[in-house]
């Protein structure tokens, strides 16, 4: 080891007195530090302690001579490569031979050349620091070869003989066979690789271009093959002997990313069945076939029911659960199916998909008829009708499915799936769980959708929604102190659209959310302007559809549009569906209390065609009840229609509720409800949904005209 100052060490060892002064005196005058040591038991334990750059050892000493003290160096953790310099006798070649077979790095023949020692030791040491650098090159290059699994090989063309780096050796051999020849190298490759093999190294040692190639290397003991790539080119060597040699590089990982690569770029990953772009290809191919033998072949689109829901209320983990098992059910219906038409027609064949979301397709190629293609897709709807176990419930999955069969539906893989869904989706209008064949007027009917779909895309943001209002009336005080927010869409070529025909193409591509969140904007600036301008506790009640009021966070938006807007909470009122707040009790009662716990009231609306249970509604944080208005067309006549009434409003008394009539349209309706209790009413009898303007207008006149008819009615 170094000294402080930098200066190397040496450590002489001899157990002549003499010897040792005269060296330490020749070394130190050469610029070197210098230890002694008596024998060589002391040495190691000096070499040990000190680390010495270099060691001058004899040979002959008492206790443990030269050669065995030299041997034990070479065997300690810092001895590998530390020069050991020995002195013998001038004419003892037995001795140099020995000490050579010990690790002796060098000799010197005694009596020592004392003028010339230092030179001797400083070239030694030069050495040394060279083949260390070399070495530590090597055990970098060795490293870096390992992690990036290359190795070098060199092949004389001459003699056959082929020599390999130790990772190249790994690459190819095994333990108890070394690859020595051109021919171990063809043995190594996988037998279906060993043609090819030969011809690309063959044809590269003629020199025709440069080798590269892949193969894999079959090791016994191996799970799965190791794929190498192999580059190199001839060269001429020494005595003009033609050299062949490059590199082989493990590349398995490679080819398992690629292989990963293509399952991901044809196969679905939840699943494990085929993706839309692998679908797409065997369509095509069947496609192909049954044109060349005049065959029949079908599409079947499966949708799931309601899966948008289910996703949205047990989350979207459970959602992914419940695919896979669908998916799973489906394999088995549709290898069912293939024993069931392959015995019918002879001949049959069926490939299982899944197009993305809860949308999966099954080809049924070369079918003898429509019939079979019903018949298959009645067993797969019904199949999907049994309870499926999900977290320990039972959970049941209706499906819809769309059929379309070439050639009469279509010769286009396009037009085939195009015409599929259509089908699909007028089974889904239809009400679900069955499945319709494609008709003209069906491509008609999807065309229109997708259209709207998109007009639907583009409404928001070129700022065609607008809200009208419709007026609730208190039956106490005779004063309009409320009003419900209705959203319209001002079509550019169709005029107002009913919210019939958008509100659920809405909330099943998902554009509610966003719409609802522009809703509860617009309705926030009207309250602010009505209650600064006009009647300081005017509130505006907003229809949430039921995935909007399923966010976690419903009321910590509410806070923030509220707070955006300078509102106080009692400004907005909350109205849910029966159907939608039962959707999850649990996230409901959460979510409606939080509501409470902010200040805004909440409403059910179209009470009485749902659960309608007191059990139920007990356990949310509910503010109103909006009485159906199927229940208040046959009022006063319809003695069952007064008793449900009279129910409802007797019920939420009980609770601390409110109740609110709506449809209503006579004078008579709006007496009876008088008489029975209920607080307060909407419909036509009160006024339409108007603009804002026009509800200013009857604000400003303070209401008389709808107090009166209130007073008239008491």
């Amino acid at each position: 080891m170094m000294t402080e100052s930098g200066v190397p060490l040496i450590l002489v060892v001899d157990d002549d007195r003499m010897v040792r002064l005269l060296a330490r005196q020749a070394l130190e005058q050469a610029g070197f530090v210098v230890e002694e040591a008596e024998n060589g038991s002391v040495a190691l334990a000096q070499f040990d302690c000190l680390n010495p750059d270099l060691v001058l050892l004899d040979v002959v000493m008492p206790i443990l001579d030269g050669f065995e003290t030299c041997s034990q160096i070479r065997h300690r953790a810092g001895g590998r490569r530390v020069p050991i310099l020995m002195t013998t006798a001038s004419d003892d070649v037995e001795s140099i031979h020995r000490a050579f077979e010990v690790g002796a790095t060098d000799f010197i023949n005694k009596p020592l050349p004392w003028a010339l020692l230092g030179y001797r030791v400083r070239y030694m040491l030069r050495s040394a620091a060279v083949l260390t650098k070399l070495s530590r090159s090597e055990e970098r290059l060795r490293a870096a070869q390992q992690v990036a699994r290359l190795g070098y090989w060199e092949w004389d063309l001459e003699s056959d003989a082929v020599v390999l780096s130790e990772m190249s050796q790994l690459l190819l051999g095994e333990a108890g066979r070394r690859v020595t020849e051109f021919r171990d190298i063809i043995a190594a490759a996988y037998p279906d690789d060993q043609e090819r093999l030969h011809v690309a190294l063959r044809t590269a040692a003629a020199g025709a271009y440069p080798l590269t190639v892949e193969f894999r290397s079959q090791h016994a003991s191996a799970r799965e093959p190791t794929w190498i790539h192999a580059q190199g080119s001839v060269s001429q060597g020494a005595a003009n002997r033609r050299q062949f040699s490059g590199t082989l590089q493990d590349i398995s990982e490679i080819k398992r990313s690629e292989a990963q690569t293509r399952y991901l770029a044809y196969f679905d990953s939840l699943t494990g069945l085929p993706n839309r772009v692998s679908m797409a290809a065997q369509l095509e191919q069947w496609l192909s076939s049954c044109r060349r033998h005049g065959r029949s072949l079908a599409v079947l689109l499966l949708d799931l029911d309601n899966f948008k829901q289910i996703n949205e209320t047990l989350g979207h983990d459970a959602g992914d659960r419940l695919l896979s098992l669908v998916a799973t059910r489906l394999r088995n219906s549709v290898r069912l199916e293939d024993s069931v038409a392959a015995v019918a027609t002879g001949q049959h064949d069926s490939s299982l998909a899944r197009m993305g979301g809860d949308e999966f397709t099954i080809l049924l190629s070369e079918i003898a008829s429509v019939e079979d293609a019903e018949r298959i897709g009645e067993r797969i709807v019904a199949a999907m009708r049994e309870p499926i176990s999900l977290d320990g419930h039972d959970v049941v999955v209706s499906a819809s499915m769309g059929i379309s069969v070439f050639p009469m539906d279509g010769d286009d893989p396009n037009i085939l799936m195009a015409n599929a869904d259509a089908a699909m989706y007028h089974a889904k209008e239809a009400g679900g769980d069955r499945l319709a064949f494609y008709n003209k007027p069906m491509r008609s009917a999807a065309a229109n959708r997708f259209s709207m779909e998109m007009a639907l895309r583009r409404a928001l943001e070129r700022d065609q929604f607008m809200l009208h209002y419709q007026p609730k009336l208190d039956l106490a005080s005779g004063r309009i102190t409320s009003v419900e927010a209705l959203l319209r869409w001002n079509h550019p070529d169709l005029g107002l659209v009913s919210p019939l025909e958008f509100i659920p193409l809405a909330e099943e591509t998902g554009l509610i959310l966003a719409i609802t969140e522009w809703v509860l904007h617009t309705a926030c600036a009207q309250a602010r302007a009505w209650r600064a301008a006009i009647c300081p506790d005017m509130s505006i009640a907003v229809n949430l559809s039921a995935r909007h009021f399923r966010q976690p966070d419903l009321a910590t938006q509410i806070a923030d549009i509220l707070a955006q807007h300078g509102l106080p909470p009692a400004a907005i009122e909350i109205e849910i569906t029966e159907s939608a707040i039962m959707g999850n009790m649990e996230l409901a009662q959460a979510i409606t209390s939080q509501l409470k716990a902010l200040g805004c009231a909440v409403s059910i609306d179209d009470f009485g065609t749902g659960y309608s249970s007191l059990a139920y509604l007990k356990q949310f944080a509910v503010d109103h009840l909006k009485i159906d208005r199927s229940f208040i067309r046959g009022l006063p006549r319809d003695a069952d229609d007064a008793a449900i009434v009279q129910a409802v409003v007797g019920m939420a008394g009980m609770l601390g509720m409110r109740v609110i009539a709506e449809g209503v349209e006579t004078a008579q309706q709006l007496s009876h409800l008088v008489k029975l209790g209920c607080h307060e009413a909407q419909g036509y009898l009160i006024s339409r949904p108007v603009s804002a303007e026009q509800i200013e207008a009857l604000l400003l006149a303070r209401g008389e005209g709808v107090a009166m008819l209130a007073e008239s009615c008491a």
